[in-house]
């Protein structure tokens, strides 16, 4: 029973990631997507650039071509407390997620601006990179992690074996069914895509922004971006302190994913 449990709480880890934050999820990797958009001439060149922990950052001024803009979408990394279900539960970052951070990161601060989702595992840490880039810190807290309701600060196989029929409802299709008096995960894809198209709209010529923020809102970025189905999220992996970067290109293209990390 022990080892059932055991193999079932990291399957459900892995599905409510996608709407959550679970600290103790340790996985790694570099995933370079293609983009499914037509193709466009890259204003960076790998002969003339900066970088940030080995991805492009800087466009190419000689190419003739609109300058790009960036995006970097950074997931906070763990959080203090262990293993448990955190959306709205605003437990600090631990020593270890700190420094898990500040190793995704680098030295570099390209970042004309910062932007953080209001709970402190997000905050603290964007507040210390504004500072050290000398740029606004901005709290949108349209980017918060989905509300967990009544599992909040709950331990996954706690939840398993408490509320078995919905959990496993819920782990099957995490986009359909919000957790027992929780967030409507309809209603957060709506917030944190209108966060993503305000922050769009207000970017201007080789504009880089940096976001800090959680497992779930980068997931339903990257679906946006990519015309991924909700059910397919899941599939996307998103460890502590992973590191995104989306090209939006100023002249109409639409945005593509250079590397998700």
């Amino acid at each position: 029973m022990p080892e059932q449990i055991a193999r079932i709480s990291h399957q459900f880890t892995t599905a409510t990631a996608q709407c959550g934050t679970l600290t103790g999820v340790h996985s790694v990797g570099l995933l370079n997507v293609a983009s499914t958009t037509p193709a466009r001439p890259s204003v960076v060149n790998a002969n003339h650039h900066t970088t940030l922990n080995g991805l492009a950052t800087r466009p190419d001024e000689k190419s003739g071509l609109a300058a790009d803009r960036f995006v970097d979408l950074l997931r906070h990394g763990e959080v203090a407390g262990g293993f448990r279900l955190r959306g709205v539960t605003d437990d600090p970052l631990s020593a270890d997620g700190h420094q898990q951070m500040r190793q995704a990161l680098g030295t570099e601060r390209p970042w004309g601006r910062v932007l953080s989702s209001g709970l402190q595992r997000c905050d603290a840490f964007a507040h210390e990179i504004a500072t050290e880039a000398d740029v606004p810190l901005d709290i949108e807290p349209r980017f918060r992690e989905i509300d967990f309701g009544d599992w909040e600060g709950k331990e996954v196989a706690a939840v398993w074996e408490e509320d078995h029929e919905r959990a496993s409802a819920f782990w099957n299709n995490p986009f359909a069914i919000a957790p027992p008096g929780g967030e409507d995960p309809g209603a957060m894809k709506q917030r944190v895509l209108a966060a993503w198209d305000a922050l769009l709209s207000q970017l201007g010529d080789s504009d880089h922004c940096l976001v800090v923020t959680h497992g779930g809102p980068i997931r339903l970025i990257l679906g946006s971006l990519l015309d991924m189905p909700d059910a397919a999220l899941v599939r996307i992996e998103v460890p502590h302190a992973s590191l995104t970067r989306i090209r939006v290109p100023a002249d109409g293209f639409p945005p593509s994913l250079i590397a998700h990390r």
